[in-house]
């Protein structure tokens, strides 16, 4: 035995499928948003600590020198201004240079961390100079849902070795 619905009863089964899935669609709009948002900020970001620790790294060649820290977060700064500033923050991103070093030893399994306190240290082997630039910028997603977090730090780190 067949069933045949008339064509009265299932024209507002389109219109009440519509009515519950659209929320739906909207959530996965506003996270796909965001995601393409938060992808083209961490593409920023990675630019701009490039763009100092590259400056740093041209500009810092002697260890003895006071690292130019200034001139290295205009760079960060002057690569980031595409960014958007968020409210309640008075700079779009908050970046940090220093020198790091570590000691090299040829017979080690694996190579420590390069760290500041290292480059007071004098060394068996071979020590590694860097230029470390670190950027921080806090991310607000555009929808302000409450099934998405209000804001997500970037951190982005860029290393050059210079001696």
């Amino acid at each position: 035995m067949k069933y045949c619905l008339s064509k009265k009863y299932t024209a507002g089964f389109a219109a009440v499928e519509l009515t519950i899935l659209t929320p739906f669609i909207m959530l996965l709009l506003f996270i796909a948003v965001d995601y393409g948002r938060v992808m083209s900020e961490v593409i920023v970001s990675n630019s701009s600590t490039g763009a100092a620790v590259g400056f740093g790294s041209m500009h810092n060649r002697d260890f003895d020198e006071e690292l130019e820290t200034t001139g290295m977060s205009s760079i960060a700064l002057k690569d980031a201004q595409d960014l958007t500033l968020n409210s309640g923050e008075t700079s779009k991103v908050s970046v940090d240079s220093l020198r790091v070093c570590r000691c090299y030893d040829p017979d080690a399994d694996s190579l420590p961390e390069p760290t500041a306190d290292t480059c007071s240290v004098t060394c068996d082997h071979n020590k590694e100079v860097y230029i470390q630039t670190s950027l921080t910028r806090n991310f607000k997603p555009f929808s302000g849902h409450k099934a998405l977090p209000t804001s997500v730090p970037l951190n982005r780190t860029a290393r050059f070795r210079v001696e």
